[in-house]
């Protein structure tokens, strides 16, 4: 298969006075954009960005690839690894949606080995993977439930079978684990995927960041679109990243706000469960989850019911808000379910 990558203008010259790329020499935006040159194209290799978030996890830029959002690099690591009609992935379902769905798109199928107590089945896993397994994805901490699986569990399975293990960092900042980002040197295999959706606070920014080996970063660099990330976006991740300590003053307080929720959330007859959780969010079980969610929602208060297979039954995720927003949600709740008795 020709893995040749499109020579986009912007990859052979990044300075000089351009007339190879057929843009609009006038930057007739330029004042809404912030200055910057919206009418030409962008870095197509990233280079800038993938230095600083080389700097930013102690890799070098080679080791480091971006996407619009993680559900981009999801797709490509498919493509690149997977032969449509004839591999297969693994997931461990209740999880990340894109997965399926990345590999639905590309005609690869879907071996489901469910999580057993919130964790990985390692028996399970080990079990399921054939000649035909190319792709493990780990989502950890894992969405929807915010559990973790043990370092060293994942690392063995990188260590043990000749596939690409996947590890989903997503909500990787909120985790008091160490993150697997420190054993890809080691782990040729070994695949760690970040975003700037969740601890940095740039949803809105679609960045995805895929780390791994140079062999494998270099493939994604090969098939990625040419100008994946545009010029406003990189701007804006360029300086955030730059004011890390914003970064991580939030996330503290979003994980003593996480706890102090699950401290009162624990004080209602109606809530069975709390799942223990690494992220920025909890998820909880109701007797019943559809009146509460209602409930919420008559209040402007919106959060994500879960579908009810996989052991999800009566299960409502609930984001971790501003201090005004969970107090909002709880006085709502306290409005709509039943103490525990003293």
């Amino acid at each position: 298969m020709a893995m040749d990558a499109y020579s986009s203008a912007r990859s052979l010259y990044t300075s000089g006075i351009f007339f190879d790329a057929n843009e609009n020499p006038y930057n007739i935006f330029e004042a809404q954009a912030g200055g910057i040159e919206v009418n030409r194209y962008p870095d197509g290799k990233n280079a800038e960005l993938r230095k600083s978030l080389g700097l930013l996890y102690g890799l070098s830029a080679a080791q480091v690839a971006v996407g619009n959002g993680s559900d981009e690099l999801i797709d490509l690591l498919i493509r690149i690894f997977c032969r449509p009609g004839l591999d297969e992935i693994i997931i461990c379902p209740p999880t990340f949606g894109m997965y399926r769905v990345s590999a639905n798109m590309n005609d690869v199928s879907v071996c489901e080995i469910p999580l057993k107590n919130y964790s990985l089945d390692i028996d399970g896993i080990n079990a399921a993977i054939t000649a035909s397994t190319k792709i493990l994805f780990i989502c950890n901490p894992n969405n929807p439930t915010g559990s973790t699986t043990a370092r060293s569990e994942i690392i063995a399975l990188a260590e043990k079978f000749n596939l690409i293990v996947v590890v989903d960092e997503a909500y990787g900042d909120f985790m008091d684990d160490e993150s697997l980002i420190s054993a890809i040197d080691k782990h040729e295999n070994l695949v760690v995927l970040r975003t700037l959706s969740k601890a940095f606070a740039l949803a809105g920014a679609r960045l995805g960041i895929v780390m791994s080996s140079e062999f494998i970063i270099s493939l994604v660099q090969k098939v990625k679109f040419p100008y994946n990330i545009n010029s406003l976006s990189t701007d804006v991740i360029l300086n955030a990243l730059l004011e890390k300590d914003k970064v991580e003053k939030s996330v503290l307080a979003l994980k003593v706000m996480r706890n102090e929720m699950e401290t009162e959330l624990k004080t209602y007859e109606e809530i069975v469960e709390i799942i223990p959780s690494q992220a920025n969010f909890l998820c909880i079980r109701f007797t019943d989850s559809l009146f509460v969610f209602e409930a919420l929602v008559k209040n402007d208060i919106i959060t994500r019911r879960i579908a009810p297979g996989y052991g999800m039954q009566n299960i409502l995720r609930i984001s971790i808000g501003t201090a005004e927003q969970n107090k909002l949600l709880l006085d709502t709740l306290e409005r709509t379910l039943t103490k525990v008795k003293a």
